[in-house]
């Protein structure tokens, strides 16, 4: 898989990661999200020089299963960030992020 010309396989590869996991309910469903944080300077990545302070690759794997019906589905999300690699810190920043996002959506409709 590329994202603007980049392998999006770095996360299928040995390089070292930080991991953290949180789960929730709400809604009538339970959601699992999977952080893995990846340090830029254990990968090599062509064009590093044109992002100031980049510092890590994030990817969220989140798992939803709907209550009632079991019905589970998995996104992945990439993320790129000047943070440190703190996948605790980087799960819920992300997290809160989408959290404004969706009170704003409703607020505005």
């Amino acid at each position: 898989m590329y994202y603007y010309g980049y392998s999006l396989d770095i996360f299928n590869s040995k390089a070292a990661r930080k991991t953290d996991i949180d789960t929730t309910t709400g809604h009538g469903w339970i959601e699992k999200r999977q952080c893995e944080v990846i340090a830029v300077k254990e990968v090599l990545l062509e064009g590093l020089e044109n992002w100031k302070d980049l510092q890590t690759l994030v990817r969220i794997k989140s798992e939803r299963i709907i209550k009632k019906t079991f019905e589970r589905s998995t996104e992945y999300r990439y993320y790129i960030s000047s943070l440190k690699e703190d996948a605790e810190l980087l799960n819920k920043s992300i997290r809160s992020h989408w959290s404004i996002e969706n009170d704003l959506h409703w607020n505005l409709v």
